[in-house]
C-alpha cells in the first residue's frame, strides 16, 4: 500500500485540503470585504521568513496590487503561507 492510501497519507491530503480551502477563503473574503470599505490596494503578504520559499511566491510576496489587477491565485500550493492583505497607502 502507497503512502497516500493509508491513513496517515489519507489525513494529510484532507488536512492540505482544508489548509488550500481556509487561506482561499480567506483571501478572498479579503478582496470582497475591502472593496465595500473602498480599499484601492492589496499586497501578497505570509511566509516570506520561511527559507524555503518557492520560485512561484518568491516573485510575488510584498508586491502591491490595485484592486482589478491579476492577483495570484492564493494558496498557490500545499503548505503555501500567503494570502491577500489589504495594503494602507500612507498619506
Amino acid at each position: 500500500m502507497s503512502f497516500w492510501a493509508s491513513g496517515a497519507g489519507l489525513s494529510m491530503r484532507i488536512d492540505l485540503l482544508s489548509d488550500g480551502i481556509e487561506w482561499g477563503i480567506f483571501s478572498n473574503a479579503v478582496k470582497t470585504i475591502a472593496k465595500s470599505m473602498g480599499v484601492k490596494s492589496f499586497i501578497i503578504a505570509g511566509g516570506d521568513d520561511f527559507p524555503n520559499i518557492c520560485t512561484y511566491c518568491e516573485k510575488y510576496v510584498d508586491k502591491i496590487y490595485k484592486y482589478g489587477w491579476f492577483m495570484p491565485i492564493l494558496p498557490a500550493h500545499p503548505h503555501c503561507h500567503h494570502f491577500i492583505d489589504i495594503y494602507l497607502e500612507e498619506s
